[in-house]
């Protein structure tokens, strides 16, 4: 509803600093651990002491949208800015991108000890220069996705996440070679949607790195409690058409209970979605299947006395083909006006639910 994914980060940073010096390392890194400004607080506390510098990380996100329209649309709002290391606010961010949001992470400092060190008197000195500084952190944040729902609920969204070292020079980083997965292994399958076209693009001496990926929909939730229903009262409704001419009241109730069961089955469903200014895919159902289910009980009230029944004329091989399409001719104009329309109905009406279940799910495969 908020159009919302929230993501877990995993940032780990390495560098080294040829203005500091290190007494008495361990081999252990966790035993090495330095104290880290966030905020207004310092952690962890370690056996050092005073503040060295280390990266400042930011998350932005950049509008995503339905595959279908291959363009994100954004939301003209200024959201708060976000660093790992220092909670800032601003008010425009340019590119029209957005920030994921205040977040308070779980950082470590600790230094990893490369080269052995000099022997000082009493005490070890390790070089900065020769010492990795390694940067880890460990935070969650709600990334907004500017989600298009025009082929809810077959829908593909594409969102983009960028995560930029603000306090550092282009030519100061590299990345390594990682390999990409849609799904951490240890995680479950997600219930509402397939990630796929996982990409990280991480270019030398720039100080950005962008993951974009792919939300497909599982639409298995709403064919089974949303379209299966629907049909059936299609079915129900148009089989009134098949009732007695003279049996008006089984006929109207019969229709009018499956278009109030339907209108009732449409305002549940909007109670699970956003609201936007377009129709979805889904509404699109639901206001044919109002129409057609409309255009049943305003038939049977037209329709409400006959003449004639209804009756099947069979082919005797004694009576040629001519003749026997003048004998239908002929029973079909002794026959009264209700009949006809209700004839009429049932044909117009069967067709046009065929015709427009052709054109919807043909779209629906198609975008899929």
């Amino acid at each position: 509803m908020g159009q919302l994914v929230r993501v877990t980060f995993h940032v780990h940073l390495r560098w080294r600093d040829r203005r500091l010096n290190f007494r008495n390392l361990q081999d252990n890194p966790s035993l090495n651990v330095i104290a880290v400004l966030v905020g207004r607080s310092r952690t962890p506390f370690g056996p050092f002491h005073g503040s060295v510098w280390h990266p400042k990380v930011q998350v932005r996100w950049r509008g995503g949208g339905g595959m279908e329209k291959g363009t994100g649309r954004e939301a003209h709002r200024p959201w708060a800015l976000g660093t790992a290391s220092d909670a800032v606010c601003v008010s425009q961010v340019q590119d029209n991108e957005r920030l994921a949001g205040e977040v308070v992470p779980h950082v470590q400092l600790f230094v990893r000890k490369m080269s052995p060190g000099q022997d000082v008197i009493t005490d070890y000195v390790y070089k900065g220069a020769e010492n990795d500084l390694e940067y880890s952190m460990e935070f969650e944040s709600n990334v907004h996705c500017e989600l298009s729902l025009a082929m809810y609920p077959f829908d593909s969204q594409r969102c983009s996440i960028t995560v930029t070292v603000t306090n550092v020079i282009n030519q100061a980083v590299q990345y390594p070679t990682l390999p990409l997965h849609p799904v951490h292994p240890a995680l479950p399958p997600h219930p509402e949607f397939i990630i796929t076209a996982l990409t990280l693009r991480l270019e030398n001496q720039s100080t950005t790195g962008c993951l974009t990926f792919t939300l497909h929909r599982r639409p298995a939730h709403h064919l089974f409690s949303t379209f299966l229903p629907t049909i059936l009262l299609h079915l129900i409704g148009y089989s009134s058409f098949f009732l007695p001419l003279d049996n008006f009241q089984d006929r109207s109730v019969m229709s009018l209970t499956t278009l109030l069961a339907l209108v009732a089955l449409y305002s549940e469903s909007l109670g699970a979605l956003p609201s936007t200014s377009y129709l979805k895919h889904l509404d699109i159902w639901f206001v044919f299947s109002i129409a057609f289910l409309t255009a049943t009980v305003i038939t049977h009230l037209g329709i409400n006395d006959h003449n004639s029944p209804v009756t099947f004329l069979r082919k005797e091989s004694s009576c040629p083909s001519l003749a026997l399409w003048q004998r239908l001719r002929f029973e079909f104009q002794s026959r009264s006006t209700d009949w006809k329309l209700m004839l009429g109905a049932k044909v117009g009406l069967g067709v046009t639910y065929v015709l427009f279940q052709c054109i919807y799910w043909g779209r629906v495969f198609s975008s899929w």
